[in-house]
């Protein structure tokens, strides 16, 4: 059978990238596969396990190895400590992501010819790593996949392209560029083309399921089956165990029935755990299943069956089980693998009779695992909490995907937060731990929408439960609760029980021994947890940057926040620098992330000098016009940017848009912190008007939010500053100069962004 898209793909399409993706339906992945297979003919192929499984040879020069791996060390975590920092902090990034280890290092260096540094092209194609099924793939091999991906991108991997294989209905997170991934999808017209024939909407998804091969087969199948999927399955499975000699006798079919019931991937020793359940001779059937490729065995110790329409069967007929077999069968896989919450859910959705357990784990999948499992599992997550009668839990998906899409205006977010909340007190089944896991959800998205009343009555769940998981005693289990919280403290003005509760928990983190993950996060958070000492947000926040080296989400999170830290003291230079590099060719893309980093490198450019005003009008504009749809709290920094951006350009000119402007983030916005900004910028557009009525009104409406609170007496003084001298008739550059002389006695760098006659905001990254 000639397939010439397929063809087309592996003669010359792929090889005109370094990294690709080909997307395909089911039906052709053993095509797929024997396609991958001729380019061992020109190639060294490798497959993950090949890689990472191997031993590595014994180098004849060890020190060399050695000091070559240091080398590289240093290079990926972006640091040049002494050897024994760089060994420590090395290890604390394998102790986070078991992969990078020194031994893995080495291996990577020896298939995949790894360089010490980066370099500025790439060379002749020698290797090819394939990735035939990126379903298959556990949490530990995808983090692989996105390390060698970012290897190859950031050319410490010369020689070699990646090929990411991934079905259709099972999307990954395994993201490559758009003019990179090939897609070959089977329908009833590419039917045609390829064989000659059409078939029934029920046989195409057969043939779908089981392989194009088996095309001719099912045509010639008796015709009364079309219609019913359980009766073409059996009939299957009945063909291709004679084809071995088999018969599917009771035994056979309980062995696989409990087989179904463990994780998509499971080992021996799972196998004969739950084959003892039943007093099944685990050896006798699971050869008859390998044998008749009911079940494959392509990694040692790892098993699945072949097609996942066949365990989806299985795990039909297992339902008639008692719940006494389905428990056993749980209970042995939350011992084995207590910390693999999604596999956990998914398994306790099919064997469990608790709604709690299932909730519970469901909750801890989300909150823990969302970033690194794949897509399809975590929708079958969202799907069981959305079918559950408890609003709370029906919302949680959607406002997870609020908070992550910027989507506050086309959903009724404000409505989903409301109902959130009020429903949490409906879940008493629910442990206070995956209280906190829904609260998170909500909390996020409320900050970014919801009045000071409504965030208040947040804070005081989130103490109460904080306290009934007895925070000052757990705290080392619960770091990701505590930086939940601490970020949303943020928003609490004028509580006296707040305030205590964020400074006993900043002693608990300091006193923990955290995973370099949580350490990141920690450090990132430096200027929200310290907005009161500058120096200790500014080195917390280069930590977090040195330390995410390697970790591409990571090291953007960390770069924005380290950005601000720069901005913030006047450091413009640095920011724009690390902010090129990092964000260069992702600038003004439609994501939270790409704006916050968008915003902070515009307000840079021009605090540098290095553009002038109609320049930042025209691109703060650009970016307001992206996020204008939307309704959030950075969208509303990017306003207070834009107002600023048109009085400084010119006052006049200018005029009706700062004023409309100024009354639509007034008639909009509740935020203190936001409102400060805009009334502080407006109070000095009436200043350089003259208009002292005017500048009085936005004066007594100039309230100093606790976030910048340390900048108190300044920002107070400031005004009074104004007022004495608005008769003056100052312009913008005038003004300036005149309080850079009235400043001087303020020379800390904390206040180079306050000295300012304008204020510019900035954005950083916490939630995520």
């Amino acid at each position: 059978m000639k397939i010439e898209l397929l063809d087309n793909i592996f003669s010359k399409d792929i090889f005109t990238h370094r990294i690709c993706k080909i997307r395909y339906s089911y039906a052709f992945e053993n095509y797929l596969r024997d396609k991958l297979s001729l380019l061992q003919k020109e190639f060294n192929v490798y497959t993950i396990d090949n890689i990472f499984g191997e031993s590595s040879k014994n180098s004849a020069n060890k020190s060399k190895l050695l000091d070559w791996l240091f080398g590289l060390a240093k290079n990926l975590l972006g640091l040049e400590p002494t050897y024994g920092m760089v060994f420590t902090i090395f290890f604390s990034v394998a102790d986070t992501i078991s992969f990078l280890k020194m031994s893995d290092l080495e291996k990577l260096r020896e298939h995949l010819q790894l360089k010490e540094k980066p370099h500025k092209k790439y060379r002749k194609l020698k290797n090819i790593l394939v990735i035939k099924n990126c379903s298959y793939l556990n949490k530990e091999e995808i983090k692989k996949v996105h390390f060698i991906k970012e290897l190859i991108k950031k050319k410490y991997i010369l020689n070699t392209l990646l090929i990411i294989c991934e079905p259709l209905d099972l999307p990954s997170n395994l993201v490559v560029n758009n003019d990179a991934v090939y897609t070959i999808e089977l329908d009833n017209d590419f039917l045609n083309t390829i064989c000659g024939f059409r078939v029934e909407d029920n046989y195409l998804k057969l043939i779908n399921v089981l392989g194009i091969e088996y095309a001719e087969y099912i045509t010639n199948l008796d015709t009364s089956t079309a219609n019913n999927n359980e009766l073409l399955v059996q009939k299957f499975i009945k063909d291709i165990l004679q084809k071995e000699g088999y018969d599917e006798d009771e035994r056979l079919l309980d062995f696989l029935k409990l087989c179904s019931l463990l994780f998509d991937v499971f080992s021996y020793e799972d196998i004969e755990n739950v084959s003892g359940i039943k007093g099944i001779c685990c050896e006798v059937e699971l050869k008859k299943s390998v044998d008749s490729r009911l079940i494959e065995n392509t990694v040692p110790n790892e098993y699945r069956f072949l097609m996942e329409f066949l365990r989806k069967y299985y795990q039909g007929h297992a339902q008639f089980y008692g719940s006494d077999v389905k428990r056993k069968i749980l209970s042995y896989l939350k011992e084995k693998y207590p910390s693999k919450y999604t596999d956990l859910a998914l398994a306790s959705i099919l064997a469990s009779n608790s709604d709690a357990e299932k909730i519970s784990l469901c909750l801890k999948s989300i909150y823990y695992d969302k970033k690194t499992t794949a897509i399809y599992k975590m929708k079958q997550i969202s799907e069981y909490l959305t079918q559950t009668p408890y609003v709370t839990l029906v919302n949680i998906p959607q406002l997870n995907n609020v908070y992550d899409t910027l989507n506050y205006s086309k959903t009724d977010a404000k409505q989903l937060c409301m109902q959130s909340f009020l429903g949490l007190s409906d879940l008493n089944f629910l442990s206070s731990e995956d209280k906190l896991i829904g609260l998170s959800s909500i909390a996020k998205v409320s900050y970014e929408l919801m009045p000071q009343e409504f965030l208040k009555k947040i804070d005081e769940l989130y103490r109460k439960l904080l306290r009934d998981i007895r925070i000052s005693v757990t705290y080392k289990n619960y770091p990701s609760f505590i930086f939940d919280y601490l970020v949303f403290s943020t928003c609490i003005e004028d509580s006296f029980e707040t305030t205590q509760v964020v400074q006993r928990l900043v002693t608990y983190i300091r006193k923990t021994s955290l995973s370099l993950e949580m350490d990141i996060k920690f450090s990132r958070l430096g200027n929200a947890l310290f907005y009161n000492d500058y120096n200790e947000g500014l080195t917390l926040t280069k930590r977090a940057y040195d330390l995410s080296e390697g970790y591409p989400i990571e090291r953007k999170y960390s770069t924005i926040n380290y950005s601000c830290s720069l901005g913030m003291c006047g450091e413009y230079e640095e920011a724009y620098k690390i902010l090129r590099k990092e964000f260069n060719n992702t600038f003004f893309m439609k994501n939270a992330v790409a704006i916050s980093a968008t915003n902070n490198y515009i307000i840079i450019s021009y605090l540098s000098h290095s553009k002038d005003a109609t320049w930042l009008v025209n691109k703060v504009s650009a970016l307001n016009k992206m996020v204008d749809e939307y309704e959030f709290s950075d969208q509303q920094i990017i306003n207070n940017n834009l107002l600023a951006a048109y009085i400084v350009e010119n006052t006049i000119a200018n005029s009706t848009k700062i004023i409309e402007l100024s009354k639509h983030m007034f008639s909009i916005e509740k935020d203190i912190y936001h409102l400060f900004f805009m009334h502080h910028n407006m109070m000095v557009y009436y200043f350089l008007s003259g208009d002292l009525d005017n500048f009085k009104r936005e004066r007594d409406l100039y309230i100093v939010p606790g976030l910048l609170a340390p900048y108190s007496d300044f920002l107070i003084s400031k005004a009074a500053f104004l007022e004495e001298n608005i008769n003056n008739n100052w312009n913008v550059e005038q003004l300036q100069k005149q309080l850079s002389q009235w400043s001087e006695c303020y020379f800390e760098k904390k206040y180079t962004l306050y000295k300012y006659p304008i204020l510019f905001g900035f954005i950083e990254r916490w939630f995520e």
